[in-house]
């Protein structure tokens, strides 16, 4: 694949260096520079590439203009968490193409792997889409299903993830970039699947509060789904001080700690 691929790559330090690994000639890669450290990230990673910081609002037309002088193509994203707009998605021709860290249309929005352990669920999947306006609404392309494991965390899962993407990737880069291919609409899908679509919002810290009305298996699921680099799931002790989990807790220890608090 040549510099004049055409593509353009969007992530974080963490999906760039994956997008890479199947798409080594982006015409630019860009970025969110609000995640912390992510400027000077760029600066060292992508030295050698053309790194364009996502633009506020105030900048979008610079921003669109400036990418538009590129000539893009097709656009791939991963781990990235800021919203696209029409004009900027309008520039490629070959469509936008998302990889997706959760089944959809069941697991729109943010922080989905997290959100997936939370709910219980016994799996979860990387999935490959187009993007549309919307959020995560787009024609599903591909997907792979990742099981999640009773001794799972967030960062096992995310690894597993992480690798289905690399496999996603390979296989699609190739015809991606050769033309749009076939996609399935999500309300298709939920036809097939008679479930509901939803969208799930993004976590805050506090949201890691352990409600003690909620079973074991439920806390424990909470406490693997917020290991580090997360904030850690916590709970409140007598003296009203935080206590952070850091580590995730057996049955029988939760068990325990709830027993420990009864007065």
């Amino acid at each position: 694949m040549t510099a004049d691929s055409g593509i353009v790559l969007f992530g974080d330090s963490y999906g760039i260096p994956v997008l890479l690994e199947a798409v080594p000639d982006p015409v630019a890669c860009v970025y969110d520079p609000r995640r912390k450290d992510m400027d000077e990230w760029a600066l060292g990673y992508l030295h050698h590439l053309k790194a364009l910081p996502h633009p506020s609002k105030k900048f979008r037309a610079e921003f669109t203009a400036q990418l538009s002088a590129l000539k893009p193509k097709l656009g791939v994203i991963f781990s990235y968490s800021r919203i696209l707009w029409p004009e900027l998605l309008q520039l490629f021709p070959l469509g936008v193409a998302n990889l997706h860290g959760g089944r959809l249309p069941e697991y729109r929005g943010a922080n989905v792997l997290q959100w997936a352990i939370i709910s219980g669920e016994s799996s979860t999947a990387m999935t490959i889409h187009y993007v549309d306006e919307g959020i995560d609404t787009g024609p599903v392309i591909d997907e792979l299903s990742v099981p999640i494991g009773f001794d799972d965390t967030a960062l096992t899962i995310r690894q597993k993830l992480g690798e289905c993407a690399k496999q996603l990737l390979r296989k699609w880069i190739p015809e991606l970039k050769n033309g749009k291919v076939k996609a399935l609409a999500q309300s298709d899908i939920i036809q097939m699947r008679h479930n509901q679509a939803k969208v799930w919002p993004r976590r805050t810290p506090e949201a890691g509060l352990i409600d003690w009305s909620k079973s074991d298996k439920q806390i424990r699921d909470l406490v693997r789904a917020l290991v580090e680099p997360w904030p850690n799931a916590f709970y409140i002790d007598g003296s009203g001080n935080k206590v952070f989990v850091d580590r995730v807790l057996s049955l029988e220890e939760i068990a325990e700690l709830r027993r420990s608090r009864r007065p």
